[in-house]
């Protein structure tokens, strides 16, 4: 059933980036009650927006460290503004000083007027990544461009973080996955409530970035999200996810964080009064010692609780009938990775000992024989010769490197799951680098530069057209991308040149993406990569 939402002209001019934008108030209902929104004009089109729409109740006071609860209905709420950032330490410098609250559990919903009464749009539903423990700056993700471009109606969800997100005692005091569980119960509001939005709740896919590409992959996983007759959701799309990083010994990590906070007075205390102590302490408190714990560790991540996730997510468990066999799939990663750390790489030494604590968490292997990196230097140097190597070859294949080993190589096992059980998947790599303009200051020029880890993310949500800063090659291809992302959202991937795009076999098939209309199909995409990993793993296993 198609909405009917009612518009109020509000005397209120705001100033956007190349245009003034009119805004109207707009009404629509959901399932809890009414809810009052904006709608804009950018540039000829208009848009709606409802902020701040409840999907559970606050996570506050008896309900910290809980599962998220349904919301208690309402009669009429404004949804005009920016609810805050979940709890989250200060160190993303670009949400600096924004709001942040317990009281979080709120969706974002965008969707262009047009046509509003009479199609059905697919759905795009964004979960941010940021470690499990932070978010970036919410006017980053939002669908003022995604939207009228791609014909789609989006959703931004927001979910808990750091330990208010992923602390576990493994029982039913605090059972774990309360920031997975949070996405999964915005996944149900958006499959309840999107068709008064004109979204299609048949027609919905998932996709994140980096941690919340990992939290799309333990959706796809989960036996929440629905049967393969009616699942929440029904494509997933996977940006720059790594490995399903999981906590293995949750127990632990609670004990220590346990003591950050002061709790844990003797080491029997029961999970009750441990549970009551932290009722007792502030939100701040609460989040720095998160922090400290988390330092240099990625240790807030999902658990084996026995209902959202079953048991390990290992490829062989995620080929298993009825998990991610549900859903068609789309996987992306940049060429440059990890290219952050590249300025830092000048010699054979200072190759080794960076990759070195990237493989402690990417792959298993023994990094102390002098056997593996004569063989993996020899490969990914352009010349083959560690010896003679110049500065920027080294850069290069720390770039491929870690590229190779912290995201295809996952891809590649993913897909290996999916084609256990005959699953549509479709794999892209961006290399297009964006304009100076558009680029973080630390970076370090030369021609080893590539788009770095989240340099993909701009051009989905149309950042080049909403700063400024864009340059034509810029905003065209976020025109681009904006298009490509709707036609995975309709079920049918496609590139603007019409390169024909078949579905992935594992290591094979990948659209290459080299700047606007400049797009190849690689049959053998990192083939002979994948296969020098299997054997180097073989050969040198870590003690």
């Amino acid at each position: 059933m198609f909405a009917t939402r009612l518009t109020v002209t509000r005397k209120l001019f705001s100033v956007f980036i190349f245009s003034s934008a009119f805004s109207e108030s707009v009404e629509t209902r959901v399932n809890d009650g009414l809810i009052v929104g904006n709608r804009d004009y950018y540039q000829g089109k208009s848009g709606d927006e409802y902020l701040g729409i409840p999907f559970a109740q606050p996570p506050v006071e008896n309900l910290r460290f809980k599962s998220p609860q349904k919301p208690d209905p309402w009669t009429v709420l404004e949804t005009q503004k920016k609810k805050p950032l979940c709890a989250q330490p200060d160190v993303n410098i670009s949400c600096w000083g924004l709001p942040q609250s317990e009281d979080c559990l709120y969706v974002d919903v965008y969707t262009a007027s047009e046509n509003y009464e009479t199609d059905a749009k697919p759905v795009l539903v964004w979960i941010h990544g940021g470690s499990f423990t932070g978010d970036w700056h919410p006017d980053w993700y939002t669908g003022k461009y995604l939207c009228p471009t791609a014909d789609v109606v989006l959703v931004v969800v927001n979910y808990r973080l750091g330990a208010l997100g992923f602390l576990s005692l493994q029982d039913n005091v605090i059972a774990g996955n309360m920031g997975v569980r949070d996405q999964n119960m915005a996944l149900e509001w958006v499959h309840d409530n999107i068709g008064n939005f004109g979204g299609d709740p048949d027609n919905v896919t998932i996709f994140g970035q980096s941690a919340g590409a990992i939290s799309v992959k333990f959706q796809a996983n989960s036996p929440m999200s629905g049967t393969r007759e009616n699942p929440l959701f029904k494509r997933v799309g996977v940006v720059s996810g790594q490995m399903m990083t999981w906590n293995p010994e949750p127990l632990e990590v609670a004990q220590s964080f346990a003591q950050h906070t002061r709790c844990l007075t003797d080491f029997n205390i029961s999970s009750r009064r441990f549970l009551d102590c932290l009722k007792t302490k502030t939100t701040e408190e609460l989040v720095a010692a998160s922090d400290r714990e988390n330092t240099a560790k990625f240790l807030w991540t999902p658990v084996i609780d026995g209902e959202f996730l079953l048991d390990p997510p290992t490829k062989e468990n995620m080929g298993k009938p009825g998990r991610l066999d549900r859903f068609d799939h789309f996987q992306t990663c940049t060429t440059g990775e990890i290219a952050m750390g590249a300025a830092s790489i000048r010699t054979r030494e200072s190759f080794e000992r960076l990759l070195k604590p990237i493989f402690s968490v990417t792959i298993q292997v023994d990094v102390e024989n002098p056997e593996f990196w004569r063989e993996l230097e020899e490969t990914y140097l352009e010349n083959g010769d560690p010896e003679s190597a110049t500065t920027d070859m080294w850069r290069s294949a720390y770039i491929l490197v870690g590229m190779d080993t912290a995201y295809v190589r996952y891809i590649v096992e993913y897909g290996w799951a999916l084609e256990q059980t005959s699953t549509p998947f479709h794999m892209e790599n961006f290399r297009f680098n964006p304009s100076e303009n558009m680029q973080e200051p630390v970076r370090v020029p030369g021609e080893w530069n590539e788009p770095w880890h989240g340099d993909d993310l701009m051009f989905y949500f149309g950042w080049p057209i909403q700063s400024g800063n864009g340059t034509e090659s810029d905003i065209e291809m976020s025109h681009q991308m904006m298009g490509v992302l709707g036609s995975f959202a309709r079920g049918e991937p496609a590139v603007p040149t019409g390169v024909v795009w078949p579905e992935t076999q594992p290591g094979m098939n990948a659209m290459i993406i080299d700047g606007p209309n400049d797009y190849t199909l690689d049959p053998d995409f990192r083939r002979r990569q994948m296969l020098l990993w299997e054997d180097l793993l073989y050969k040198y296993p870590s003690n």
